[in-house]
């Protein structure tokens, strides 16, 4: 869905964004421009993706403003909200396709193109408390974020709220 979405986006606004794992699309200063939750099960899958588009920099919020973006912002402009979901189920429907076809191998170099993290310092914080520091290596298969730690070891996680931060 991230990649999907992302590259929707990068059409509409001619700007790259980028995927911040595992649910947030980003500007290339990582400010956050969309969010995206995916719930399922065996046989369906329910999915709500949210997007900034046409909101200016003073009406976010005071804590938003230094970590929230739209594609108005981005693209110094109004943007047609029509156009952006227009271009969101087209991208959604496309690499739906490929991934029901198999074509994981296409999925994997745009996950990996479109990765935000990359190379960056990082903070996890896991659903039982525990947080992880260390450098994100990108994303496994199964969609885990791979991280070197300090020690030079590796750790994938599964779910948690990351942060791009300096080593405490």
């Amino acid at each position: 869905m991230g990649v999907s979405v992302a590259e929707a986006l990068r059409a509409k606004v001619s700007v790259p964004v980028f995927v911040k794992w595992a649910n947030d699309i980003v500007a290339p200063n990582g400010r956050k421009l969309a969010g995206i939750l995916v719930e399922g099960t065996k046989g369906w899958v329910l999915v709500g993706i949210g997007v900034n588009v046409n909101l200016a920099e003073t009406e976010f919020p005071d804590k938003l403003r230094p970590v929230a973006t739209s594609l108005c912002i981005l693209k110094g402009e109004l943007v047609d909200r029509w156009e952006v979901l227009a271009a969101i189920l087209l991208s959604v429907e496309s690499w739906w396709e490929r991934w029901e076809a198999g074509d994981l191998a296409t999925l994997r170099q745009a996950v990996e193109a479109l990765d935000w993290l990359r190379g960056k310092t990082v903070r996890v914080a896991v659903p039982d408390g525990t947080i992880w520091e260390g450098v994100a290596k990108g994303v496994t298969e199964t969609g885990e974020l791979r991280l070197q730690l300090p020690d030079g070891s590796e750790r994938t996680v599964a779910a948690g709220d990351v942060s791009v931060r300096p080593l405490s």
